[in-house]
This record gives structure tokens, sequence and C-alpha cells, in this order.
């Protein structure tokens, strides 16, 4: 008796008078039954060729199952960088427009801000100078800070901003009739009933009953540009 390795794994050999034999069917070898032993004799060329390519997709499959899980153990480690800190805290260094200035955070590093929720009238639109002084007196020099929810295709974070204990900007600015309610990418009922009430009680730009949404605006402006 004598062990046999093929494929890696080991059989226990007997001696018979009809050959050597083993205790089940590997590659290479078919079974010949005996009566109280089964021997085997080696395969022909087409069966051991089959039996080999059996083994080769066996591996292949093996092979494949490991690269797939290498890929998800790396992806589930792999995380993406956040696109900025969840609040933003600095000093307000300049105003673009009603609902949009710069800040500076401690470590000296500048972030554009663009105002959540709502969309204040562009230049050269009635009330923008108004609606920028508004944001100007309420912000210029002081310290905010700013909840971040996005960042848009300019490179402006996109955010809720808090200012004289924590007081909204986007609250006051559609309160005091100087912005409209971003409705495209805002569905916050609070924010449209302050938007509904300054629009019942004409204030700011509400007393004009024509007034164009700075979307509007900026729509027809680029279809004017050639």
């Amino acid at each position: 008796m004598g062990i046999f390795y093929i494929n890696g794994n080991h059989e226990t050999l007997t001696e018979s008078r009809k050959g050597f034999c083993f205790n089940s069917l590997r590659f290479g070898f078919v079974e010949k039954q005996n009566t109280s032993t089964r021997c085997l004799q080696p395969l022909d060329k087409t069966t051991a060729m089959i039996a080999h390519k059996r083994l080769k997709n066996r591996l292949s499959i093996v092979a494949l199952l490991l690269c797939i899980g290498m890929l998800c153990i790396s992806a589930a480690t792999t995380s993406k960088p956040p696109i900025a800190p969840a609040i933003l805290t600095g000093r307000v260094i300049a105003i673009t427009d009603g609902d949009t200035f710069k800040l500076v955070t401690q470590d000296s590093v500048q972030h554009r801000i663009r105002v959540a929720h709502i969309d204040c009238p562009e230049k050269k639109q009635a009330y923008s100078k108004r609606a920028k002084q508004f944001t100007s007196n309420a912000l210029f020099g002081k310290t905010v800070a700013v909840t971040i929810l996005n960042k848009d295709r300019y490179g402006r974070y996109i955010g809720d901003v808090a200012y004289n204990k924590q007081r909204s900007l986007s609250e006051a600015l559609l309160i005091h009739g100087l912005a409209w309610h971003y409705k495209k990418y805002s569905k916050d009922p609070a924010l449209q009933a302050l938007e509904n009430q300054a629009r019942a009680e004409k204030r700011g730009l509400w007393q004009d009953s024509q007034a164009i949404a700075p979307w509007e605006w900026r729509s027809k402006k680029r279809k004017k540009t050639p």
C-alpha cells in the first residue's frame, strides 16, 4: 500500500492481481470495478483531453471568482472624499450679488458661496442692487456658518447660510421680497410660504406685477446671444 498524488490530492493505492488500484476516480484514469476493490486503468487520449479541458475550465472559474472578490473588497474599502466640510465657517470678504459671496476660513482659504433655495435678481434686473446691498449689510465683514449641500458647475459651494445668531439668509431675502424661491432646486414648503406672503403684501420686487424670475431672464438673454 502507498500514497498516490494526483492534482494535489493523494489517494491510497492497493495492489491486486490486475495492477494498482485506488479508491476514487481522478484525472488520467478510469475505474474498472472488481468484486472487492476498484481498479483503475489509464484513460485513452480523447478522454484525457476532455478531462484536462474540464480542469482548465474549473481553474479559470476559480481565478475569475478570486479577481471579483478582490475588486469587491477594494471597492468597499475605497471611499470618495467629501465635497466639503459639513459646515464651513469663515469671514465674509466680498459680495458678488444678492445670493453669492466670498468668505475666507481661519486657514486663509477662500471659498465662493451660493445661497441655497433662492434666486436673487440678476445684474441689470430691477432690485438687483437692493438685494446685493441687503446681503452686504447682513454679511460683509462678519463670521458666518454655511451648511454645505452641494457644489455647482462654477465651483461654488451651495449651502444654507446662517448669520446673526443662526438667522437664515435665504429666509431673510424672501421675507423682504428680494428673491424668488428657487423651486427647481428646492421643495421647501416653508420657503414657498414666505415668498407667497411677500407677494401678497407686495414687498420689494413684488411691487412690480410683471417681475421676471431670474432663471427666465437668463434664458431669454442666452437666446438673444448669437
